[in-house]
């Protein structure tokens, strides 16, 4: 409607864009937002508000990566806080190619431009991104070290619950069950006496994480669903997925992991856990005998990274993987 009463609008088809990205409609994303910058190119370079890294993510989900870091390096020559999130930007681009090494070294550069300008969140959330490609690598003590940091960073600034759910979360898949609780803890401090659905389902998301890391997994089930129910997101449905396959329900898991893996979440903290899903599903449905899917799904994660590190260690135990199991299927 913003649009049919003035059609010359930048930031009505940025809007509309945002919108279309968030339900999964990237062609239609990406067209509104093309339109918006020939009306004003000046969006193009725009990171407040997410508006270059969104439409740089768009047009990796529709399979213009080159395009995409070329979206990326137009705001690197621009100063502080721009070229920070521009910096951050290609390094989850990094990591969604597997180019693990060269997405923490531009993360660091950008977390140290962060911190000169003091901008808490920003390098809280640049802690985290480091601690998940630390994952990747497999140095857990690293991974660690940046989650430490950046609980240090949220005792200052007191971020909202949502960004306190994220280092909550990666604590409680790496098995830091007492940290996890430390952070389900500060949640709680922070929910009002009369907490919205937005808030409850943060907190039962929380504490059906940690229910998971300490192996209660009827609890973790139960938790996760009435999060899920409150406030459904694709991250929400990644850790229902998560909860089936950790507790042997893989019937239930492949098919929500089927319905992760067909709604990409990019570019955000969601895209490590998304990246991952592939690898899960397949190894659930080679242990259910499903021997076509799981090499589709293995296959699909190597295609991800087929140009990224060669020594990550989800890579050598997929190609490990797909290798034995194309050989025992032309051998039958």
């Amino acid at each position: 409607k913003a649009v049919a009463l003035d059609s010359m609008c930048p930031w009505c088809y940025v809007n509309t864009a945002m919108v279309q990205e968030t339900l999964g409609r990237f062609a239609e994303s990406a067209k509104a937002f093309q339109r918006s910058f020939e009306l004003d190119p000046r969006g193009r370079t725009q990171v407040r508000g997410g508006i270059n890294r969104t439409y740089g993510f768009v047009l990796v989900a529709l399979g213009d990566t080159a395009a995409a870091r070329a979206i990326f390096e137009e705001v690197l020559s621009l100063d502080g806080a721009a070229r920070a999130n521009g910096l951050r930007s290609l390094a989850l681009l990094n990591m969604y190619g597997g180019r693990v090494a060269s997405g923490i070294e531009q993360l660091r550069e950008s977390t140290a431009l962060f911190a000169s300008l003091n901008e808490g969140l920003s390098e809280y959330r640049n802690r985290l991104y480091l601690a998940s490609l630390h994952d990747l690598t497999g140095r857990r003590s690293a991974a660690l070290a940046e989650r430490e940091r950046a609980v240090q960073i949220a005792a200052r600034i007191r971020p909202a619950t949502d960004w306190l759910l994220i280092v909550g979360k990666q604590y409680a898949r790496t098995g830091e069950a007492d940290r996890a609780a430390a952070v389900l803890e500060a949640i709680g401090q922070q929910v009002t006496a009369e907490p919205t659905d937005f808030d409850r389902a943060i907190v039962l998301e929380m504490q059906g994480e940690l229910a998971l890391a300490r192996g209660d997994y009827d609890s973790a089930r139960g938790k996760l669903e009435s999060a899920y129910g409150l406030w459904s997101t694709v991250n929400r449905l990644e850790s229902l997925a998560y909860a089936a396959y950790r507790s042997g329900r893989f019937e239930e898991a492949a098919r929500k992991y089927r319905e992760v893996v067909g709604q990409p979440t990019l570019g955000d903290e969601g895209q490590a856990y998304w990246i991952r899903s592939h690898y899960r599903l397949a190894d659930i449905l080679e242990q259910r005998g499903d021997m076509a899917g799981a090499i589709e799904f293995y296959g699909r994660f190597l295609r991800l990274w087929q140009d990224g590190d060669r020594d990550l260690p989800d890579v050598l135990a997929v190609q490990e993987r797909l290798t034995r199991l194309t050989a025992e299927t032309r051998g039958r």
